[in-house]
């Protein structure tokens, strides 16, 4: 089972950073038992799970993997509801996988994946012949996710929390973030959304 590409027009979009915590203790602990195979299981099973969401009907664009997590843009119209089931489902798989594939000698104090959201206007462009996406909302959603403290929470914008109220059922605070080159070193505020205890 595999991703289906989804090329959106230039326009509005909802951005999900999705990251995977701790990866690189994990990488470096498989690496030194010769068990690398783990991680790129955990990988595949993930992908696997983003590829059956699209074909259950969720619009999104696997836009790019950076070695521990994906950039994901969804349709502007995607429900809140929709998206917060998602990254909850998600979460759930996650933990599931994890202890069912990694067999680590010390487990890391954090584990799990965590999310960064914003919405935004996003366009395309050509980076050495390959079609990329281009916008503020890309930059502020990876800051976010970079800056989670904790697995299962997502960062977002106040631009994206409108987007995916209400939030009946899930643990909401507001939060300030410093994220690098963003804002110009000020606090950003951001709403902290706990997926999963």
């Amino acid at each position: 089972m595999d991703f289906r590409r989804i090329r959106f027009p230039d326009g509005n979009l909802i951005v999900v950073a999705v990251d995977i915590c701790s990866s690189s203790d994990i990488m470096e602990q498989l690496l030194v038992q010769g068990e690398i195979d783990q991680y790129h299981t955990l990988i595949g099973k993930l992908k696997e799970r983003l590829a059956e969401f699209q074909l259950g009907g969720m619009i999104f664009d696997p836009y790019k993997f950076m070695g521990d997590g994906w950039i994901l843009l969804f349709d502007p119209n995607t429900k809140g509801y929709q998206l917060l089931t998602f990254m909850r489902t998600l979460c759930e798989y996650y933990n599931g996988a994890f202890e069912r594939i990694m067999r680590l000698e010390v487990r890391p104090a954090n584990t799990g994946i965590k999310f960064g959201i914003d919405s935004g206007q996003i366009s395309h462009t050509k980076i050495f012949q390959i079609d990329e996406y281009v916008g503020r909302p890309i930059n502020v959603a990876c800051r976010l996710q970079g800056a989670t403290e904790r697995p299962y929470q997502a960062l977002v914008t106040s631009r994206a929390f409108a987007r995916l109220s209400p939030v009946d059922g899930y643990k909401v605070t507001n939060e300030t973030r410093n994220l690098r080159n963003i804002n110009d070193g000020a606090d950003f505020p951001c709403m902290q959304i706990t997926l999963m205890e």
